[in-house]
């Protein structure tokens, strides 16, 4: 079972993704803070990160980056949803932005699960060639 904190500040959003993605299979947390969703993520270490960018005590994208800089946290999935989305990042660019899906308010629940289903989906390997005999010329 994968673990995802949600750090949203808005209460009923969080509730709302927190509950859809139980019903799924997950176990999730919830915090409306973004220090606190910091110290949340050193201690529970979870699979998925949930972010929202406009958040009360550090803002989402100072949050991304300092998990990106922690060479024990870089590798978690990090998914954005922000209402303020177009204050970030005008005209929807989101170039230099370090998470692995972004999805700006409203947002379809299922569209979150599927890329978190696509992130941990096993990669498929490509077949190893199939070794030959060399003959050598006399």
């Amino acid at each position: 079972m994968k673990n995802i904190l949600i750090i949203e500040d808005d209460s009923d959003s969080a509730l709302l993704l927190s509950q859809y993605l139980e019903s799924k299979g997950y176990h999730t947390a919830t915090v409306e803070n973004g220090l606190e969703g910091l110290t949340l993520i050193k201690f529970l270490k979870p699979d998925v990160v949930v972010v929202d960018l406009a958040l009360p005590g550090m803002d989402g994208m100072s949050l991304i980056r300092r998990l990106r800089e922690n060479i024990y946290l870089q590798n978690k999935m990090v998914i954005v949803v922000s209402g303020h989305f177009e204050k970030f990042y005008p005209g929807n660019k989101v170039d230099g932005i370090e998470a692995d899906a972004v999805f700006s308010k409203p947002y379809n629940l299922s569209a979150v699960q599927k890329a978190i289903l696509s992130y941990f989906k096993p990669r498929q390997q490509k077949p190893r060639p199939k070794k030959t005999a060399v003959k050598k010329s006399k």
